[in-house]
């Protein structure tokens, strides 16, 4: 494999040869996996480990599931703790790989689902996205698929062709029932898991990142989520929107919105957990009163 940020980092035969024993590394040397140690003077980023793992990986081995997401720039799932241990998958015949820090998989993989990411070799975010169906819920692959269509690494298409490559597999399945319901105009991951949200709770999906213009054709703002025929704003509020000039900003948009008749719904961190009804029971009977037809469709 190419390596990214390698200098640094030593298989046991090289430390060996250079007259570094076991009792000495812990002072500067960190383990990355088994067989390699990484210098303490780098900065152990993901993209460095994976380029430390290299060294003693098989050539045609790639980094996949959770460790390719990350690579790719794709969010990780909610409520997924990450222990560190890096995804590899390599292809039959050859031995899962296995010891401490990796996951080890074998699986076969074509030439066109592998990709150079850092320097090393990366699942593509097609077959990512087709390799977690088998492992995350429904909503967190909803998520990842919004991501992958909003950062351009793939559209409904080419999503679709790898759910049919993938036929057979485990998690297929969820796969589909995922493609129907994304959206690449969603703008982040917890807009995503809000809008699945709000359609788990049997509501109309709500357009994303729509314009909204007042009666003379001037731009008010575009909403995270909105419900044009009733009205209805649906803004998520994550941890930026808490600093002044931003707080600000959101008065003023929200102010506007206001003026022009549109009640807006904050919905944050607390709406994210399926078993969180506030927002949706809110919606709802909004929607009762300001557009009921919406509801019977």
């Amino acid at each position: 494999m190419e390596n990214l940020g390698t200098a640094r980092a030593m298989t046991n035969a090289e430390l060996a040869a250079q007259g570094i024993t076991r009792r000495m590394l812990p002072h500067n040397f960190a383990r990355v996996v088994r067989g390699v140690h990484l210098h303490r003077s780098v900065e152990p980023s993901l993209a460095v480990r994976c380029g430390a793992a290299g060294l003693v990986l098989p050539g045609d081995a790639a980094f996949s599931d959770l460790t390719a997401v990350e690579l790719l720039g794709l969010p990780l799932p909610f409520g997924v703790s990450q222990d560190g241990s890096l995804d590899v998958t390599v292809c039959p015949p050859a031995d899962r790989p296995r010891g401490n820090g990796i996951r080890g998989r074998r699986r076969v993989m074509r030439a066109d689902e592998i990709a150079m990411v850092y320097g090393v070799r990366v699942t593509v975010a097609t077959r990512a996205f087709v390799d977690l169906a088998a492992t995350v819920d429904e909503a967190n692959l909803i998520v990842l698929g919004d991501a992958v269509l909003r950062h351009g690494h793939a559209s409904l298409a080419t999503l679709e062709a790898a759910i049919r490559a993938a036929e057979g597999r485990r998690g297929v399945m969820r796969a589909r029932r995922a493609l129907v319901r994304l959206d690449g105009r969603s703008g982040s991951p917890p807009e995503s898991l809000i809008r699945v949200r709000i359609e788990d709770a049997g509501l109309p999906r709500p357009a994303l990142n729509v314009d909204v213009f007042d009666r003379s054709g001037g731009w008010i703002a575009c909403p995270d989520l909105v419900y044009e025929e009733a009205k209805v704003a649906i803004e998520y509020e994550g941890a930026h929107h808490r600093e002044p000039r931003q707080f600000g900003l959101d008065l003023a948009r929200d102010q506007l919105l206001t003026l022009a008749g549109f009640v807006v719904v904050r919905a944050g961190p607390r709406d994210l957990p399926a078993n969180a009804t506030t927002l949706p029971d809110t919606l709802r009977h909004l929607l009762e009163v300001r557009a009921p037809w919406m509801l019977e469709r």
